[in-house]
């Protein structure tokens, strides 16, 4: 157990140096760990007890690293999980609680989350400036702004995964992002989803339903497009797809049904 204000950090160029660390509870005012790491059944707490934040992350992450089976609460941080500029990381069957963002991608940066629960914070995720995001069989949940945002050209490749009771939209694209989802379902948020801007969009074999607005928006510009096949979009409370601006839209093989306004 450690409780200091800074509890690890890991210095060294590009393959010099990697911490290890098991089976760990960390409490530490400012950033828990920051440097390149193997995080593995720990639980890690920023938590200073005062407002606002006082860090960047609980967890600074740096090329390499990878996080399992761990518990981050991002109490006194402005983010649980920060990939640094152009960093590799993995993030896989571990809750993540708290922040302005859950997890957050800087310039170029590239994570992989699986099989992780991402709740309670005001983004779940947030991808930008030319990062790569791939998701796979997790639930993203309870945030109080979306549970994820993607914009600056960023890509993201969003599978089987649960995104619901969200404040807001379940997933956002703007500003020449592009996200695909493929077997995901989002329901129960404000919005499922929203393309807007230069950005584009994949939608494949998903279910959106039960959101409060539209199932899904498309407000793009000439630039923007969305593809939706073999999807439902049902029982939103108001139009289950919305297409607007100059936003180029194809349908195929979709089931649009029970949407209280306009299919």
């Amino acid at each position: 157990g450690v409780s200091v204000p800074l509890a690890w950090e890991v210095h060294g160029k590009e393959g010099g140096a990697l911490a290890i660390v098991t089976d760990c509870n960390i409490t530490s005012a400012l950033a828990a760990f920051t440097g390149s790491g193997y995080l593995r059944s720990s639980e890690i707490r920023s938590q200073s007890g005062q407002d606002p934040p006082q860090c960047e992350a609980a967890l600074c992450l740096a090329d390499g690293s990878k996080v399992e089976n761990c518990k981050v609460f991002a109490l006194s941080a402005k983010l649980g999980v920060q990939g640094l500029q152009g960093c590799r990381f993995w993030v896989c069957d571990s809750a993540i609680v708290g922040g302005i963002a859950g997890v957050y991608l800087r310039t170029d940066a590239q994570v992989l989350v699986e099989r992780c629960r991402i709740s309670q914070s005001q983004m779940g995720v947030s991808a930008r400036d030319h990062s790569r995001l791939e998701v796979r069989d997790s639930n993203i949940t309870g945030n109080s702004i979306c549970g994820m945002v993607l914009c600056g050209s960023s890509r993201g490749w969003v599978h089987h995964t649960t995104l619901q009771q969200n404040k807001q939209d379940a997933v956002a694209v703007f500003d020449q992002a592009h996200v695909t989802l493929r077997g995901c379902t989002l329901e129960d948020n404000m919005r499922g989803l929203e393309v807007g801007g230069d950005s584009t969009a994949v939608v494949s074999k998903c279910t959106i339903q039960g959101n409060l607005q539209n199932g899904i928006a498309a407000m793009g510009n000439v630039s923007a497009s969305l593809l939706v096949i073999d999807t439902t979009i049902s029982n939103n409370l108001a139009t289950g797809l919305l297409v607007g601006g100059t936003c180029r839209c194809r349908v195929r093989g979709c089931r649009v049904t029970g949407n209280k306004k306009d299919g």
